[in-house]
């Protein structure tokens, strides 16, 4: 979503930019994720922003469904597969996404689900809260953990992730080794490759058949695939081809959930204040860990935060200040940025 704002931003401070917002506005599904939250933290000063992005595992609906499996290999429900905060500086002239494994054995607060039902406060995996509460349990959840008040809400499944890859026209990614993964479906070659639509969904959720077969080595794909689409959608050669940039727009609003609150006059301030937004101003960071392989009786391998580490990230957000280490022009991050830190402008495929 934050790369189709980015690239919203010719369409907004072009002709007709208002209609064009408006429409597009107009695409998103809304759900009022913040309702029956409690004892918030305080807004952020000035502009900066934050907003909780999740990737939901949801089968429902035509083209989720296939994902569902049969027998032993059922999977119902939703769960937030991936779930990024990320932070727009006031000035908008940076953004931090730091990814949140979903593994994290953290305090979920009391949460009521759709019914109504709440559900009382547990220890779990982070990813818990999205499947006993949904969205509005994962930005209570985000809020006790981090103290970081989060402004908008924004949630794809794997349906609206294939057509917003589809409408940019794909991306390029690249593997050290061939890799084929019965589980996701990834079977492409070592090297790189362009990949759209299915295979792209197949490379974010590949977990078995690459690397250490964890989901925090599927954390760094994810942040590194997140990345080659914003920079191909800043790029100037979609912005030069309207309907290729308008399909990409019209894709990317009718592919997610936000919460009820971002407006057409949200949309197109953020987009404004985006433009020319430059890749390596914005950083990927995942959340230090001090324990990657922590069992837990009745929950399993979970992952435990580094919480020094975790607390100076959550306070730069706060404070809308710079990651420690992490401020420093130009592709590569600082000496001291916290582990596993990338920018926007890191293109692993152009090294090979």
């Amino acid at each position: 979503m934050l790369a189709a704002i980015a690239a919203a931003a010719v369409v907004v401070t072009g002709g007709g930019g208002w209609l064009l917002m408006r429409h597009y506005t107009n695409n998103i599904t809304r759900k009022n994720v913040f309702a029956n939250l409690s004892g918030r933290p305080d807004r952020l000063a000035g502009k900066a922003e934050t907003v909780l992005l999740v990737g939901s595992d949801s089968r429902a609906g035509a083209v989720n469904g296939q994902f569902q499996g049969s027998g032993a290999d059922f999977v119902g429900g939703a769960r937030s597969d991936t779930a990024i905060l990320a932070h727009l500086s006031a000035d908008r002239s940076r953004a931090l996404l730091v990814s949140i494994p979903r593994d994290s054995y953290v305090a979920i607060p009391a949460c009521p689900d759709a019914t109504g039902v709440v559900h009382p406060p547990v220890h779990d995996k982070f990813n818990a809260a999205f499947a006993e509460g949904g969205g509005g349990c994962s930005v209570a959840t985000v809020e006790a953990l981090t103290g970081v008040r989060v402004d908008h809400y924004v949630e794809v499944d794997f349906a609206g992730f294939q057509s917003m890859v589809s409408a940019l026209g794909g991306v390029d990614v690249c593997l050290p080794s061939a890799a084929v993964d019965v589980m996701s479906g990834l079977n492409l070659p070592a090297g790189v490759s362009h990949v759209d639509g299915e295979q792209a969904l197949a490379f974010v959720r590949a977990r078995y058949a690459l690397g250490d077969g964890s989901d925090l080595g599927r954390i760094q794909r994810q942040q590194q695939f997140i990345a080659a689409v914003l920079r191909k959608a800043t790029s100037t050669g979609l912005l030069l081809r309207p309907a290729r940039l308008l399909a990409f727009l019209d894709a990317a609003t009718k592919s997610v959930t936000t919460d009820r609150g971002l407006s057409v006059v949200d949309l197109r301030e953020l987009a404004t204040g985006l433009k020319g937004l430059d890749p390596a101003k914005v950083t990927f960071v995942t959340v230090p860990l001090a324990d990657a392989d922590h069992p837990v009786d009745g929950v399993g391998s979970t992952v435990l935060w580094d919480d020094a580490q975790a607390g100076a990230l959550w306070a730069a957000m706060r404070t809308d200040g710079v990651v420690p280490g992490a401020g420093a022009p130009g592709p590569a991050p600082a000496a001291g940025a916290p582990p596993g830190t990338s920018t926007a402008a890191q293109d692993p495929c152009a090294r090979r």
